[in-house]
């Protein structure tokens, strides 16, 4: 899947150009070549960690939908806490970015469970959210059919509502996997969701 890839590729446009060495580019010592690629891994490092504070602001939002603002405060805390993603922030792998996608598709789509008055709104950005999300890890390819069935119950059984907010949710999924879809099967001839 192309998602981290193109994460640190974006990540990376804001870092300065001048110190990204380039391919073959030859350094007068060791220690600047090391220099140089620590510089551009602590970017990545540093980028990940805003990810990974945003998840934890996110994760408020989604457990204060629920409970109290206090227990919702402890909730985040404990997962700000968590050692796993403390290592996972200095690392470079897809964790970090897969999380953050699905947190703020969960607490967009939480919102467009709810009788709000743009409740298309919210589902269409959470579509992409998790849209994205599938481009970084592909399990939640599946996942229009779970968000019916919750719309579903939500809906008190009314089949044509709960349809109707899930299709647009899926298409808003699909339209941002189709262009990756359509590149394997230029590839490869054969259909690979991504």
């Amino acid at each position: 899947p192309p998602g981290y890839p193109y994460f640190i590729y974006y990540a990376l446009n804001f870092y300065d150009h001048d110190k990204i060495p380039s391919m073959g580019q030859r350094f007068s010592s060791q220690e600047d070549a090391r220099d140089a690629v620590q510089g551009v891994f602590n970017h990545l490092y540093f980028t990940q960690n805003i990810l990974f504070s945003l998840t934890v602001l996110i994760i408020f939002g989604i457990a204060a939908h629920f409970v109290k603002q206090v227990f919702a405060f402890f909730i985040s805390l404990l997962f700000g806490c968590n050692p796993y993603f403390l290592i996972l922030i200095g690392l470079l792998h897809y964790e970090v970015l897969h999380i953050f996608l699905l947190s703020l598709g969960t607490f967009l789509l939480i919102n467009g469970f709810n009788k709000k008055p743009l409740v298309y709104l919210w589902l269409i950005f959470s579509g992409f959210c998790f849209g994205l999300s599938t481009l970084v890890r592909p399990i939640t390819i599946i996942l229009p059919v779970f968000v019916f069935l919750g719309f579903l119950i939500a809906e008190e059984k009314k089949i044509v509502p709960a349809a109707i907010k899930t299709l647009v949710f899926a298409f808003c999924m699909i339209v941002v996997i189709a262009p990756y879809s359509w590149r394997n099967y230029q590839l490869s001839n054969t259909f690979i969701p991504v």
